[in-house]
């Protein structure tokens, strides 16, 4: 009798710690992306979250988050480190202060892997003194326009990125637009927006002139608190990675600003270009 309770009580411990087990390879399998960018404001979010659910849902128990503060943003990255972060080279030296980050893709957009950043007003021969008080139009997240901004106009120049007024818009192009309608005195905008801006209006070209320019910085970064991958995080990087050799993925990359990846290990051997 002794003897067949304590069988019973065995095969009951086994299958709990089994049911376990199974639960924890669960969690562990399922990953999420989880997307901020401190450079543009996502306009549709239900959109974003479909298009890239629809390739990533059908390879496994994957899913895309795009998160619109960078606050919860930080505080998702922190919770979750089973997830894989997609976020700005901007926001990841920041965070990698704060915690454990590991790069592991880079963005591409016609052949490169980097951009510039540039301050552009209606007026010429401008200097950066005579922008106080302006207003500027940027995509851009206060504390990454600031850094920008110093970037362009001078360390020093605390003083003058202080009085700017910021006019936030959803892209690239809607700051440029603001300023040529009147909304603002002054863009902050990537220089490939600026010269696309430009090829879109010839009639405006000549009439935005830059007057100060930031750092290169990297297209967004896929990243993960693992330097080791799991392997179903290896399948989520697989999947991104493959979107662009097709028409449909790459529509889809677009919508984040990129057409393609670059292994970021590359970068460090000098890949950059």
């Amino acid at each position: 009798m002794m003897l067949s309770r304590l069988i019973q009580k065995t095969v009951f411990i086994l299958v709990v710690t089994t049911a376990c087990l199974v639960v924890a390879a669960t969690e562990v399998n399922k990953i999420t992306v989880f997307y901020y960018s401190t450079e543009t404001m996502v306009s549709n979010y239900v959109s974003l979250k479909r298009e890239f659910d629809r390739s990533l849902a059908s390879q496994g128990d994957f899913s895309f988050q795009p998160i619109s503060h960078a606050t919860t943003f930080e505080e998702v990255a922190k919770a979750n480190p089973d997830a894989l972060l997609l976020l700005t080279s901007w926001h990841l030296k920041k965070l990698q202060k704060e915690m454990d980050l590991f790069p592991i893709l880079v963005g591409e957009r016609q052949g490169q892997n980097s951009q510039s950043h540039i301050l552009t007003t209606n007026k010429e021969n401008q200097q950066g003194s005579d922008l106080k008080g302006v207003t500027i139009a940027t995509a851009y997240s206060a504390d990454f326009a600031r850094t920008i901004l110093l970037d362009a106009l001078g360390r020093d120049q605390g003083f003058l990125v202080d009085s700017f007024h910021l006019l936030v818009v959803p892209k690239d192009l809607d700051a440029l637009m603001s300023v040529r309608f009147g909304m603002a005195q002054a863009a902050l905008s990537s220089e490939s927006s600026f010269v696309s801006f430009q090829q879109m209006n010839p009639a405006q070209e000549g009439r935005l002139h830059v007057v100060g320019r930031g750092e290169q910085t990297l297209l967004p970064i896929l990243a993960s608190s693992r330097q080791i991958l799991p392997s179903a995080q290896q399948e989520v990087v697989a999947i991104l990675r493959h979107m662009a050799d097709n028409v449909a993925g790459k529509h889809k990359l677009q919508m984040l600003g990129i057409d393609g990846w670059q292994s970021y290990a590359l970068i460090g051997a000098g890949g950059e270009r």
